[in-house]
């Protein structure tokens, strides 16, 4: 049976829209961005993960580099074995990608499928996949759609935005909330950045590909030509300008494979994970064995433990840290290691509608557990993202309270994670957190031991 985003691309001309002037703007500078990581000499192996019908697959095989492609949609994929190029096209998902061995692609491309992704756990699944074919010294280019182009031109420009809000197409900070329904997903560089610290990728840079092109698209198809190739060489003088990254139709990330080691954040995901979909059955860190005694038993009262919604209490606190927070109507709350979101829905409830509350957790299963929480009880003033307490995706000067219980004795880099809190914390901000201390000092094979950073 045919998906709506196959029927989509069967009526939608994607040569014609990057033929067009403000097609033309990212064509070019995507292209550009992808030649300064290529060799001179054609040597290099390109992977393009969602290849429409090859515009990039096909330019780049014409230079003479080896390029295989893989696209979901038969139709596009037809298209693009008609054009008769070197580029070898297979029919694929991003999200597995089986058919390549690992550290076989000098390139790897995922211009498309971001678009069409609408979970976290999809993303990342695509950029881990991605990340395994890639070599080690290898380069991933990754596009995305942004909120905020969506937001002004079909909320505003178009003026949908009073209908998408009361239909609950966004959230209180005007964030999307995409549905497949919807075919495309949109994005914020802080959603970017948790994407890539969950699938263990570090950013090269963040350009803006089209800029402020496609809000010009009439200005740009009645300028003449020199007048074209000067905004074109404006833009790509300013395409890597922070302050229009946000705001552009599209973006594309250039990443790497980290570097460092991720060994513990990798252990502590695992085992959460596991937790999240109650694989411990019967053990202290199963969510089904007595969570309310637990939470009792380290400082919740049965009032606050009341206010939270079934199934966010997975009993892995070792306090309360609600006890000093002092947290007040209208006030935003941080919640580091938000798990299910136990602290977040209590926190929801004492801010009320005025506030909001947001949860941080690196565990994509956790994350999922939670929102889903969230949605089925219709709790608008608490989201979750997922991202690392040492690299929160949250603006500075956010939140009026933070809050954390159990969490940051798990990291490896503690200093760095209280830097974090300085910074999104509001001048005059406050902390309450609860977690394990140590009465002596660990020794090295115990501070070696993943386990000990996972319970």
């Amino acid at each position: 049976m045919m998906t709506e985003l196959e029927k989509y691309y069967n009526k939608f001309n994607e040569e014609k829209r990057l033929n067009s002037r403000h097609g033309q703007v990212e064509f070019l500078t995507s292209m550009k961005y992808i030649h300064e990581y290529l060799p001179e000499d054609k040597s290099a192996k390109i992977l393009d993960v969602g290849a429409g019908t090859g515009r990039y697959s096909v330019a780049l095989a014409e230079e003479g580099y080896d390029v295989t492609a893989v696209e979901l949609v038969k139709y596009n994929l037809g298209i693009l074995k008609k054009k008769n190029s070197t580029v070898k096209a297979y029919q694929g998902n991003a999200m597995k990608l089986s058919r390549f061995p690992d550290n076989e692609f000098d390139v790897v491309l995922v211009f498309g499928p971001m678009y069409h992704l609408y979970t976290m756990e999809d993303k990342v699944k695509a950029l881990k996949e991605a990340k395994r074919v890639v070599k080690e010294d290898g380069v991933i280019l990754v596009a995305y759609v942004m909120n905020e182009y969506s937001v002004l031109t079909y909320g505003f420009k178009e003026n949908h935005i009073l209908e998408s809000l009361e239909k609950g197409k966004l959230t209180e900070d005007f964030h999307v909330i995409a549905k497949p329904e919807d075919l495309y997903d949109y994005v914020r560089i802080e959603d970017i950045d948790a994407y890539n610290q969950a699938a263990g990728l570090e950013r090269i840079k963040l350009i803006s590909a089209d800029g402020a092109a496609d809000y010009m698209r009439p200005i740009l198809n009645a300028m003449d030509e020199k007048t074209f190739e000067s905004f074109i060489k404006y833009h790509l003088m300013t395409c890597e300008r922070k302050e229009l990254l946000g705001a552009t139709a599209h973006t594309v990330d250039i990443l790497r494979k980290q570097k460092k080691s991720a060994d513990i954040h990798d252990s502590v995901r695992r085992d959460y994970g596991k937790i999240a979909r109650e694989e411990f059955e019967g053990s202290v860190l199963s969510g089904n064995n007595g969570s309310k005694e637990i939470s009792s038993s380290v400082g919740y009262t049965q009032e606050e433990l009341a206010l939270a919604p079934e199934g966010a209490n997975m009993g892995l606190g070792c306090g309360n840290p609600h006890r000093k927070a002092e947290i007040s109507q209208g006030e935003v709350v941080l919640d580091l290691g938000s798990g299910t979101g136990l602290d977040c829905f209590i926190a929801g409830k004492k801010v009320g509608r005025r506030g909001r509350v947001i949860g941080v957790d690196m565990t994509p299963e956790m994350i999922s557990k939670a929102r889903k929480i969230a949605k089925e009880n219709k709790i608008r003033n608490v989201e979750f993202r997922l991202g690392e307490i040492e690299n929160l995706p949250v603006a500075d000067c956010t939140a009026d309270v933070c809050i954390s219980n159990c969490v940051i004795n798990m990291s490896d880099n503690k200093p760095r994670v209280y830097r974090e809190i300085y910074r999104v914390l509001k001048p005059g901000g406050r902390i309450s957190l609860c977690d394990i201390v140590i009465m002596k000092e660990l020794t090295e094979e115990m501070k070696r031991d993943e386990a000990m950073h996972s319970c």
